[in-house]
C-alpha cells in the first residue's frame, strides 16, 4: 500500500519542506558558488536541476511556495543538495567537501 503524503512534503523523501526555497533558486546559489570555484561544472548542475524538475509534478493539494520567487516547491533543500553533492563527488571529490561545508548544514540527516 502506498504511503499517504502530507501537504507540503517533498516528493522524494516525504519529509515536510521546512526550508522553502525551490530548486531553481538553489541552483542559482550553487551556480554563483561554482563560478568562483569550478565553472566547468555549471552545465552539469543545470542539466541535473532540469532533470529533477522534469520528473516532479505539483500535487493538487500542494501548498509550499518558494520564499524567493513564489514558485511551487516539490523537492526539499536536503534532497536537492544531496543530489548535487553526489553529482560533484563523481567529478571532483575534493570540491564536494567544500560544497558540503557550505550547503549541507543539516549534518544529522542521512542522504
Amino acid at each position: 500500500m502506498e504511503q499517504e503524503k502530507e501537504e507540503g512534503t517533498c516528493v522524494q523523501c516525504n519529509r515536510v519542506i521546512s526550508n522553502p526555497i525551490c530548486i531553481s533558486c538553489l541552483r542559482q546559489q550553487v551556480e554563483d558558488w561554482l563560478i568562483d570555484t569550478k565553472p566547468m561544472l555549471i552545465s552539469k548542475l543545470n542539466k541535473k536541476t532540469e532533470k529533477m524538475n522534469e520528473h516532479e509534478s505539483v500535487p493538487a493539494d500542494h501548498d509550499v511556495s518558494c520564499v524567493k520567487c513564489g514558485n511551487d516547491i516539490t523537492v526539499c533543500y536536503d534532497c536537492y543538495i544531496a543530489e548535487i553533492s553526489k553529482m560533484m563527488n563523481v567529478r571532483d571529490s575534493e570540491l564536494v567537501g567544500k560544497f558540503n561545508r557550505i550547503f549541507r548544514f543539516n549534518v544529522g540527516l542521512s542522504y
